[in-house]
Order: C-alpha cells, then sequence, then structure tokens
C-alpha cells in the first residue's frame, strides 16, 4: 500500500447515469443492492414483454412491447457498464442479481402454470363430448400430464 493513500482503494462503479465511489461499507451495500435491483428488474420486465400477447389487429402492443425492449436494453447496458468496472465481487453481485431475478421469473412462471393447470384440470380430465345428430353422448376421461414420463 502506498504512504499516500489512507484506507482501501475506493471502487467505482458507473451506472450510465449516476456514477459514483464506494469507499465505506456502507456505500458497498447500496451500490450491490442497487446493481441487485436492477438485475431483478431487467429479469421481470423480460416476463412482461414476453407476457404480452400478439393479437392480430391489436396494433396497442407494439409501442408497450417497443417501450419494454427500450428499457430492458437499458439496463442490460447499465450492468453491462457497470461489470466493466472489472471488480470481481462485483461481477458476482451482477451475476447473483441477474440469477435471483430469474429464479423469481421461474418462480412466477411456475406458480401461474400450475393455477392454470389446476384450474382446468377438472375440465380437462373428464370431458363430455355429444353427437349433435343423436343424443348419445360420450364421456372421456384424460389423466394430467403431470409428473408422468413417456415411457
Amino acid at each position: 500500500m502506498d504512504s499516500t493513500q489512507k484506507g482501501p482503494t475506493p471502487i467505482y462503479l458507473g451506472l450510465v447515469f449516476y456514477n459514483f465511489f464506494m469507499k465505506t461499507p456502507s456505500q458497498f451495500a447500496i451500490g450491490y443492492t442497487v446493481c441487485i435491483v436492477l438485475g431483478i428488474l431487467e429479469r421481470l420486465l423480460s416476463l412482461a414483454s414476453d407476457s404480452i400477447p400478439l393479437k392480430i389487429g391489436s396494433y396497442w402492443q407494439f409501442p408497450a412491447r417497443t417501450i419494454l425492449f427500450f428499457v430492458i436494453t437499458l439496463l442490460k447496458y447499465v450492468l453491462m457498464i457497470a461489470i466493466m468496472t472489472g471488480y470481481i465481487p462485483l461481477f458476482i453481485v451482477i451475476c447473483a442479481g441477474l440469477t435471483l431475478g430469474q429464479l423469481i421469473v421461474e418462480i412466477i412462471k411456475y406458480t401461474t402454470t400450475s393455477r392454470r393447470r389446476n384450474g382446468n384440470l377438472e375440465d380437462q380430465t373428464s370431458k363430455q363430448y355429444s353427437d349433435s345428430n343423436s343424443s348419445r353422448s360420450i364421456k372421456i376421461h384424460m389423466a394430467p400430464l403431470v409428473g408422468q414420463g413417456c415411457c
């Protein structure tokens, strides 16, 4: 350590629009928390963008999806510039934030899929079809495919 320096070397965190030096443990905690929140936000906005359905004749989706794409791309570049500081702990924190965001996205996808499946389970397992030409009705039982292998 050089005799002119006092304490640890400050780490520069560049977030494009707001840049600062992290010197104290509280500043490191704030910087790391911001990077984690940005990673989670990027993953959640990507999920929101993917969940906007593309329907023919609904032109309102184009601006919504385009604006979301802009914000998502902006967040990705902010995180990229933060990683370019070359500080390995910050790199790991950003990767952890993106991973945590992906975990949250996977949990959301799983719960919504299971709710849809459980809500329609009764409809899917037992359907009653009637022939329009006769008074006969056929009841078909279908087993749910959850947890079953193909072989």
